[in-house]
């Protein structure tokens, strides 16, 4: 991204709705989407919304491993 965070978020949230479109709203498939908006949003120092988006990463991820 190389400082232009600003400019991530808009490609970052329409990947994560073709994601939710394609896989779900629980799949594992959504965690690059969230970390992409983490990242974006750190570099924004918008600290609440990135910590959202890696909770949702997160969420992501054990709800997967609760399905093996």
């Amino acid at each position: 991204m190389q400082g232009k965070y600003d400019l991530a978020v808009p490609g970052a949230l329409q990947s994560l709705k073709f994601a939710i479109e394609i896989y779900g709203s629980e799949s594992v498939e959504l965690v690059s989407s969230h970390l992409l908006l983490a990242e974006a949003n750190l570099g924004l120092r918008r600290l609440k919304v990135a910590e959202e988006f890696l909770s949702l990463a997160n969420w992501n991820l054990v709800k997967q491993q609760q399905t093996e």
